[in-house]
């Protein structure tokens, strides 16, 4: 687990920035991002960022899973 800050500065070298050049990443709490290639070339580093979770989806499933239970 790491800070948003370190995970921000390892993102740009992925991506072969300097830390100064930009662009600046902003990263969710709870996001997930993938380091990855563009069309399989090391030469293309690529970023694939998904969101963040969804606490009401599972606060919702843990409710609807607790009234069937009810008897």
């Amino acid at each position: 687990m790491a800070h948003g800050h370190i995970l921000r500065a390892f993102a740009m070298r992925w991506a072969k920035k300097t830390l100064p050049d930009g662009p600046i990443f902003l990263l969710e709490a709870g996001g997930v991002g993938t380091l990855s290639y563009e069309h399989h070339n090391i030469e293309e580093p690529a970023i694939l960022l998904g969101g963040s979770f969804m606490v009401e989806a599972v606060e919702n499933a843990a409710e609807d899973e607790k009234s069937s239970h009810k008897v």
